[in-house]
């Protein structure tokens, strides 16, 4: 009989052993499916209480994805290829998408959409970010990258040039398409006035999106060898500008001091090893900021809301 108890009683302990386990198992597995690579992630300057579209996609099955924008957050899980289109509302001037995301659309957002970073994001394959306001692009992260559609955004010759000067080498491959205008009604003036030549050299086709066409002969000579520091200069931006609660700094390196100097000249803060800065409690007005970078000194001008 004391046998008998005994075994029963084991067999019981080990039932709740295993119902232990099997949760565990299933909570952990749960976990780990929900865990978004916060290493790898795209920031959007934007609007404040707007809605945005966005059609993302990644290269793997059940592929978690967070959306944040101030108090907003989006737990998405993504699949192979792209997503059908959805729109998410921002809580503050930015929005960041975290997890690997190798498909990236945001289109037809207008003024709504003024500024991307991808420079945390080095698995992009396609970005596709026309008919916004963005007036300049840097993509020279993105070595992947197999597509770039712009067009219909607020480049200038300048901008453009840079553009070029970042875009990855394709050379060895199959050439792949730059698409920064739309049609011989978009911005042609301006792309014409660029070197497309060293968007050529390293075999990206500069074409028109409407058909895939290529752009005729530029007649600019922007050399990207002479330009490192207009290149550097662009690596460097604060946004969103202006600016109502949390400005970024992007300055591609974490070793930065930045300094916020008044209408007075007078220094309001200065912080070290920060990207993004509170500006929420400053008054009304145009400050400056300066960003001491490796590569040296920039100034840049911002206007709090």
């Amino acid at each position: 009989m004391q046998t008998t108890t005994r075994s029963t009683n084991c067999a019981r302990i080990s039932k709740q052993r295993l119902k232990i386990l099997l949760f565990l198992t299933l909570f952990l597995g749960n976990f780990a499916l929900q865990a978004q690579n916060m290493s790898n992630y795209i920031t959007i300057n934007t609007q404040k209480n707007v809605e945005i579209r966005l059609k993302i996609g990644s290269n793997a099955p059940n592929t978690p994805i967070k959306i944040v924008s101030g108090d907003k957050e989006y737990p998405l899980t993504i699949g192979v290829g792209y997503e059908p289109s959805a729109y998410y509302e921002t809580g503050c001037d930015s929005m960041v998408i975290y997890g690997d995301i190798t498909y990236f659309n945001c289109i037809n957002n207008q003024a709504k959409v003024t500024g991307f970073d991808f420079s945390h994001n080095d698995e992009l394959l396609s970005i596709n970010c026309i008919n916004n306001h963005i007036s300049a692009l840097d993509v020279s992260n993105c070595t992947k990258l197999q597509g770039l559609y712009c067009a219909k955004n607020k480049f200038t010759v300048r901008s453009l040039d840079l553009l070029y000067c970042s875009l990855p080498d394709k050379n060895g491959g199959d050439p792949v398409y730059l698409e920064p205008i739309d049609d011989v009604n978009d911005n042609l003036d301006t792309v014409l006035a660029s070197n497309k030549q060293n968007a050529l050299s390293k075999n990206w086709l500069v074409c028109y999106y409407s058909d895939d066409t290529e752009v005729p002969e530029t007649e600019g000579n922007y050399d990207c060898s002479s330009a490192s520091d207009d290149i550097a200069l662009s690596m460097v931006s604060i946004y969103p500008n202006p600016v109502d609660e949390i400005l970024f700094v992007n300055a591609n390196s974490e070793n930065i001091t930045v300094e916020i100097f008044g209408s007075n000249g007078q220094i309001i803060s200065k912080t070290t090893n920060k990207t993004e800065l509170n500006v929420k409690n400053l008054p009304t007005g145009t400050y400056i900021t300066k960003i001491h970078t490796p590569k040296g000194v920039f100034t840049k001008k911002f206007i709090k809301l």
